[in-house]
């Protein structure tokens, strides 16, 4: 079993922005943890444990995902800045809640691929997000964080290019499967 998720990659000024964030946060507070450890930002649509087979399967009808989206003109737009309030906060980009992310999951679920899911993933709790800092964060430097990442633009919009497969795991940084 592996732990898999499927998510969008975020493009252009969306991804900029985030990169850029990730770069104040490291510079100015040495909070690096997401920074180091993604493949790449990401909106996480799915994720959890996968057989060999069905990472198979899956990664051929994703392909085949990937193909009517570049038909199609999919734009995400952005919702500001996020935070899940924790010992160690989880800081976030918020997105609406767009069909497409809807069918996504909807389609990945019915195709029965994963054998357990997140529970970030987990339908009622689901939420669209990039995450820009979580895990060397804490309570005490939260108010410094928003001040350093209130001065970025994160109400923007991005075309939607492809999903990607991410193999992740507690112990090494995510890797593009």
């Amino acid at each position: 079993m592996k732990n898999v998720s499927v998510n969008v990659p975020l493009q252009g000024v969306v991804l900029d922005r985030v990169l850029r964030a990730q770069k104040i946060l490291d510079k100015e507070m040495n909070i690096s943890f997401q920074k180091k450890n993604q493949s790449v930002p990401h909106i996480n649509l799915l994720s959890g444990k996968i057989t060999h087979i069905n990472i198979k399967r899956l990664r051929t009808d994703v392909v085949k995902f990937n193909k009517k989206i570049i038909k199609k003109n999919f734009r995400i737009k952005t919702n500001g800045l996020g935070i899940f309030i924790t010992d160690k906060p989880v800081i976030y980009v918020r997105y609406y809640r767009f069909k497409i992310f809807l069918a996504i999951r909807k389609f990945l679920t019915l195709g029965k691929y994963f054998n357990t899911l997140d529970n970030s993933t987990a339908t009622k709790l689901w939420t669209p997000k990039t995450t820009i800092a979580h895990k060397d964060t804490n309570l005490k430097n939260l108010s410094n964080i928003i001040l350093l990442l209130n001065k970025i633009d994160f109400y923007e919009d991005f075309k939607v290019k492809k999903i990607n497969l991410t193999s992740f795991s507690s112990d090494k940084p995510e890797v593009t499967i």
